[in-house]
């Protein structure tokens, strides 16, 4: 027919070419959105470094820079001395301005050193150039007597320097008197001694009533025998407090003592307190007294001269 179909002569079919595959990095990079910010950081790359020197130098403006001045303190409490900041800063070198990233931490390690401060609570940096300063300082409870010179301390039994004080203000706080003590290290550390440590705990926790009790020292007995050992192994002293009457008052151990029996600090100022009000002080009627309210149901006292001649023989023996 002439319309007819023609049949198709069988072979092969012609396969079509796959596109060539491409790897990630190549289908990604390619396009406009990557291709404008590689060449946004190409820019910046080489521009950055120029336009930073353009930048006006803020350290070096007036408005910007610390001063001596600047730096305050926010408590100084009255027996800190009143040239103590001025003496802090006359030893260290004050950065140039407020902008220093780690000025406050500069400043911090300028007082942390210090005999007289026991923390640095903050340090904060303000504009108009500023430092404020707050501070945790040291608090003297008490003078060690040895060897002829006096030595305050605080609570921690730190030594503070004894140049900080007038000697009539060294005169006001309670005088220890150790038995036989190493000497002290130097200013700024711990004396480390039991009766130095726990002398000051007691002279701390007495100070409200010292002046009341009209009190002038506390010495630490110096009979061994009167010394016990704690599950630490350490001697827990025992003292007396000398009144300016000439009376001395058998106190015991310092507070917080574990030792079996003792008494504790309040109910031992509310013995001293209800005798001082029974017998208008501790010397009458014919004082002065050794007066011992360590024991569990009473106060005994005896006239000094024969509890003195009494200890005296005791030692001998």
């Amino acid at each position: 027919m002439l319309f007819a179909k023609q049949k198709k002569k069988p072979g092969k079919r012609k396969q079509k070419e796959k596109p060539k595959q491409q790897n990630w990095f190549t289908r990604n990079l390619f396009r406009p959105f990557p291709l404008l910010w590689l060449a946004l950081i190409a820019t910046l790359i080489v521009l950055a470094p120029r336009v930073y020197k353009k930048l006006p130098d803020l350290t070096s403006q007036h408005r910007y820079q610390l001063t001596s001045s600047d730096i305050t303190l926010e408590n100084r409490p009255d027996w800190v001395p009143a040239h103590f900041l001025n003496a802090v800063l006359s030893h260290n070198q004050i950065p140039d301005n407020v902008l220093e990233p780690e000025l406050a931490r500069t400043i911090s390690t300028w007082f942390e050193k210090e005999p007289w401060v026991k923390s640095v609570e903050a340090v904060r940096i303000g504009y108009p150039p500023s430092a404020s300063v707050e501070l945790t300082f040291r608090e003297p409870v008490a003078v060690v007597e040895l060897e002829g010179k006096l030595h305050p301390i605080d609570v921690d039994s730190v030594i503070l320097p004894s140049e900080d004080f007038a000697p009539a203000t060294l005169e006001r706080f309670p005088v220890l008197h150790p038995s036989k003590v190493p000497p002290p290290l130097y200013v700024g550390s711990a004396w480390d001694d039991p009766v130095i440590r726990k002398g000051a705990k007691l002279a701390s926790e007495i100070k409200p009533y010292w002046g009341n009790f009209d009190f002038v020292a506390i010495r630490a007995q110096q009979d061994q025998r009167n010394r016990a050992a704690t599950g630490q192994g350490e001697f827990d002293p025992t003292f007396e407090i000398v009144s300016a009457s000439g009376s001395i008052i058998v106190w015991g151990r310092a507070p917080e003592s574990t030792h079996p029996g003792e008494l504790t600090f309040d109910e031992k100022v509310r013995r001293l307190m209800a005798y001082q009000k029974r017998f208008e002080g501790f010397a009458l009627p014919s004082g002065p007294y050794e007066i011992d309210i360590t024991h569990w149901t009473d106060i005994s006292r005896r006239v000094l001269k024969e509890a003195a001649a009494e200890t005296d023989a005791r030692l001998r023996r």
